[in-house]
């Protein structure tokens, strides 16, 4: 989970003997008395790359991220759910960790105020992350057990999504494009909301005949003209426009 990359990585793919895609097993099966099942089973041949033939894939959908946490955090290596990172000067982001001594200088003085750098995070999607989701974001966990039959080795895939944050704010996708682009995030939002070009009218030529139109500012009083003796108006004369 890089700051600086799509939210939506390639998946991870790791070839490994059944027994430890078993061990894998127990742990997602931690937390209920019953094995759990795949949420998916498919069957495909493949034709693109090697081995070639026909397997089957069993997919799991976790969409908890304690559940998460639970299958893959042990003591020597726990899992990461949020990162945090540092941005450089040529718009790139580095990896950052707090230290312990950086506790003792966190609270300040009224004399020294402390200065916070800016905060980049990154934070693993699963379940709902947003208000307005309808639909849980999982973790998937995908198995092809007989990927190398006679060795019993399998593929193991992992797929999973993580937000950007910065400062605490969750980043919409334009932000976070602009951000993975090397842009500073105030610069990106300075910008506003990007908007469509406005429609520009249709000029259409007028031909010699035809009248002239006049400006609405411009008021016209008309008057009949009548001939001697008819009573009957015969035209109509502009005489003032102001």
């Amino acid at each position: 989970m890089h700051f600086g990359f799509s939210g939506k990585p390639e998946p991870l793919v790791f070839h490994m003997p059944k027994i430890f895609f078993d061990c894998l097993m127990e742990r997602i099966n931690a937390r209920s008395k019953k094995k759990r099942l795949p949420n998916q089973t498919q069957q495909f041949i493949r034709k693109d790359a090697v081995p070639l033939g026909k397997f089957t894939k069993y997919t799991w959908k976790i969409i908890s991220d304690l559940h998460v946490r639970q299958i893959f955090d042990i003591p020597h290596m726990p899992l990461e759910i949020t990162r945090s990172f540092i941005q450089n000067r040529d718009g790139t982001y580095k990896l950052f960790h707090h230290r312990d001594e950086d506790s003792i200088y966190a609270k300040g003085s009224p004399s020294q105020p402390l200065l916070r750098p800016q905060e980049y995070k990154t934070r693993l999607r699963v379940g709902t992350s947003s208000p307005g989701q309808k639909e849980p974001t999982p973790f998937t966990i995908e198995w092809i057990p007989d990927i190398l039959p006679q060795s019993y080795i399998g593929e193991l895939r992992i797929k999973f999504e993580f937000d950007h944050l910065h400062n605490g704010q969750l980043l919409t996708t334009r932000e976070s494009r602009g951000a993975m682009s090397g842009q500073s995030i105030s610069t990106v939002r300075s910008h506003g909301p990007l908007l469509a070009p406005r429609p520009q009218p249709q000029q259409t030529q007028q031909t010699p005949q035809a009248t002239q139109q006049i400006s609405a500012t411009e008021h016209i009083i008309s008057i009949p003209i009548t001939s001697d003796g008819m009573q009957s108006t015969e035209n109509m004369a502009t005489i003032l426009t102001f």
